[in-house]
């Protein structure tokens, strides 16, 4: 027999009927594969995107650009942690404006002789062309992707899996795609050329943030004043995002997957008994069903080793040494740094689990030789599943939830939170508008059914509206509404907290998207009723920041009215996707419509 729990594996299946099932499983497109979404440096050129000509692709800097600005809020004390609590001894404001200014106009001698200004570094660090070995070449998908989960906002909300029906089983593969694709983030994250640009960047902002401490420390001392502690809340500030990021996604991954698993198990039960007392169960429906099992064990298996981000280096030390070998015979399962050597580890330990296990069923059944077909079709899958459960508990230990948000956090501090939204359609009736406005006041206002507290954040989320027509603005003259909405959010009767860069906009055919929408939706659920939102600052003589990675973008984007709030509003409240960015989602459309995350699938064939 040959050696390790590979060889045991391969004499009991057979090592050609492994691989085969292993080749299938990948050719399903089903599962995480993080290899069509990134491009390593060194290999960008013609050939290595040739068969991948419809993707766009984009430079990445792995820092999101918001991370910043976010913990010069916490550490003033303005606002908590993205895990809720509140730092210790916050600095006062006016220090921390002095990450803006020269170190020659504050700092006491010998800080005084640094040259530029602490912000200005850090931001060279993140983003600068000359820093340009740490930047990655990524698919636009996985970076809206890891945009969205940097900040703790799941891919889809509670709503948007139900319009999409992705609880169907002909819809199976989308949803499977969907959870993938947010394992492919961490995959990215976590591929070691990533994983070393990443920690290189924190350790480097740590270095001038420690130097900041100190001048900053000397000029207190001079007042008589204590020490912070400004790199220390730097480190408990990253540690606390990577563990929102780490465990909303695992949870919101491994949620969904346990519902699809259970869908599945009962269909298994069900074919299970319609075959009981014949020869055999395993007709082309009892296969499909074990294939989407498969696809959902490995989604399961690499959610619960891959969602993980590691800060083995991240405050400047040195790095662990390296782990001793492992023994997944008579060790719990741990975290290694190295992805690669996780996959391997927890497949090691899930199958010994797996094959105790079966092996006490053989051991249990001896004196029963007749199992039923029951017994045979479902034993497995249930001990699978079983068997995974006790690694993801040995990995990962209890699950951890949050009561709220981040995004959720920033608008429970203020009273009202929204949009200005403009009627600039006057050519319907005004029972067609009073008809229109039924339909979408419905639409917006049903989301976050699955956020605590939603009626108190439903009832702070406001829409402003204005007529074009008492502003004496023609309709669809979209310049004149961005010169009047600017001038708008300067005066005092603009409403605190709302967005002064973007606006919301009805036009024609917004409203003839609510009053006659499309009999079929495709992929489904995608063609619901939208508004427009315009960027109040864009120049089109000036174009995109970014022309290369929003090809065609005008300064507006189409979005579905169900996604205003829990979606759009969440990602404009944490700063991570501006207009410009979520253009490329929706350019591809016929409607030109955002809709938020896709994936492309295949159709799925009928279990019926």
């Amino acid at each position: 027999m040959a050696g390790g729990l590979n060889g045991v594996l391969d004499d009991l299946v057979g090592k050609e009927k492994r691989q085969q099932i292993r080749n299938n499983l990948i050719a399903r497109g089903n599962i995480p594969s993080v290899k069509e979404h990134f491009v390593p440096r060194g290999e960008w050129h013609a050939d290595s995107v040739s068969a991948a000509s419809e993707k766009l692709w984009i430079v990445d800097r792995i820092l999101e650009h918001q991370t910043i600005g976010q913990f010069l809020t916490v550490a003033m004390g303005r606002g908590p942690l993205p895990t809720g609590e509140m730092v210790n001894q916050p600095l006062g404001e006016e220090e921390w404006f002095l990450v803006a200014r020269a170190y020659s106009d504050w700092a006491p001698p010998p800080f005084n002789t640094e040259e530029g200004e602490p912000i200005d570094k850090i931001n060279h660090i993140i983003g600068s062309t000359e820093e340009a070995d740490r930047m990655q070449i990524i698919s636009k998908e996985l970076q809206a992707m890891k945009a969205r989960l940097w900040e703790g906002i799941m891919p889809l909300s509670a709503r948007r899996w139900r319009e999409k029906q992705l609880y169907d089983t002909k819809n199976f593969s989308a949803a499977c795609r969907i959870l993938s694709m947010a394992i492919n983030v961490f995959w990215y994250l976590n591929l070691g050329v990533v994983q070393a640009a990443l920690r290189k960047t924190l350790v480097l902002i740590d270095g001038v943030l420690r130097t900041f401490e100190k001048a900053l420390n000397s000029k207190r001392a001079l007042a008589g004043e204590p020490a912070v502690e400004v790199s220390r809340k730097w480190h408990q500030f990253i540690r606390s995002k990577y563990a929102v990021m780490v465990n909303r996604t695992h949870g919101w991954v491994t949620d969904h997957v346990e519902h699809m698993k259970a869908k599945v198990l009962e269909q298994l039960e069900a074919c299970a008994l319609s075959h009981e007392g014949t020869e055999t169960g395993y007709n082309e429906k009892l296969m499909r069903l074990y294939d989407m099992w498969q696809d959902l064990g490995e989604i399961s298996s690499r959610a619960d080793y891959t969602i993980l981000m590691p800060m083995d280096g991240y405050d400047g030390s040195e790095m662990e040494p390296v782990q001793s070998k492992y023994n997944f015979r008579t060790q719990p399962l741990r975290i290694a740094l190295d992805i690669n050597r996780r996959n391997s580890e927890y497949h090691d330990r899930r199958g010994h689990l797996l094959m105790k296990m079966e092996v006490d069923t053989v051991l249990a059944n001896m004196g029963n030789p007749k199992a039923s077909e029951l017994d045979k079709i479902m034993g497995t899958p249930r001990r699978q599943d079983a068997a995974q459960k006790l690694v993801r508990a040995e990995l990962r230990g209890e699950p951890v939830r949050y009561e709220k948000e981040p995004w959720v956090t920033m608008i429970r501090e203020v009273e009202e939170w929204g949009f200005v939204i403009y009627r600039s359609c006057h050519s319907c009736s005004d029972n067609e508008w009073d008809s229109f406005r039924a339909k979408f006041d419905a639409d917006e206002a049903d989301w976050g059914s699955e956020l605590a507290g939603v009626e108190t954040l439903r009832q702070r989320s406001k829409l402003h509206w204005l007529d074009t027509k008492d502003l004496g603005i023609d309709d669809g003259d979209i310049e004149a509404l961005k010169s009047s909405f600017r001038d708008f959010a300067e005066t005092a009767e603009f409403p605190t907290r709302f967005p002064t860069d973007i606006f919301l906009m009805v036009d024609e055919a917004s409203v003839a998207s609510y009053l006659s929408p499309p009999t079929v939706s495709s992929p489904t659920g995608d063609d619901g009723g939208f508004v427009c939102v315009v960027a109040a600052n864009f120049d089109p003589a000036e174009g995109a920041d970014r022309p290369a990675e929003s090809p065609g973008y005008g300064g507006t984007l189409r979005v579905l009215g169900s996604l205003l709030w829990d979606d759009l509003s969440a990602l404009v409240a944490s700063h991570s996707q501006h207009l410009e960015k979520l253009w490329p989602l929706a350019m591809s459309r016929e409607s030109h419509v955002y809709v938020g995350p896709t994936v492309k699938v295949h159709k799925e064939p009928s279990l019926t």
